[in-house]
């Protein structure tokens, strides 16, 4: 999921999260990917799921 310009804030990531706990019914651990260190990246990004329609 991308956010629109300024969309972004801790209300919304907190209000995505929840929803897709709801949505999955298990805990969701969602990253920003620009803050993801690099060194990090490649191990964290291949554990990634992507959601369709989401």
């Amino acid at each position: 999921m991308e956010f629109k310009e300024g969309g972004r804030s801790f209300d919304t990531y907190m209000d995505i999260r929840f929803f897709l706990e709801d949505l999955f019914g298990r805990k969701v651990d969602l990253v920003d990917r620009d803050a993801i260190k690099p060194a990090l990246a490649p191990h964290i990004l291949r554990s990634v799921r992507y959601v369709p329609g989401i």
